[in-house]
């Protein structure tokens, strides 16, 4: 497909990005996990979106994404997950 080529280069300036601070020493595999602070920033993405359609306003949105971004992963994840749990916490 015509569209293939270019998904590469796309992902390269994130992924340079994340190695690029020093923290891990084995830049080079591509198989290791993003660190944390990548995966917030992940979960706060999809969070958001998933957010803000249920929120008045996008400022509330955001305030709402950040908070969720402070719970604990295993609850972060079930927020992403399932939309009733979510929907009550954009609520309170």
């Amino acid at each position: 497909a015509p569209g293939m080529p270019m998904m590469p280069p796309m992902m390269y300036p994130t992924g340079c990005g994340c190695t690029g601070d020093g923290s891990n020493g084995n830049a080079g595999s591509p198989m290791e996990p993003p660190s944390p602070e990548m995966q917030r920033q992940i979960y706060g993405e999809q969070l958001y979106v998933l957010v803000q359609p249920m929120a008045p306003s996008p400022f509330l949105a955001q305030k709402i994404t950040g908070m969720l971004l402070e719970l604990p992963q295993n609850e972060l994840v079930l927020n992403l997950t399932n939309r009733d749990e979510l929907q009550r916490r954009v609520t309170e």
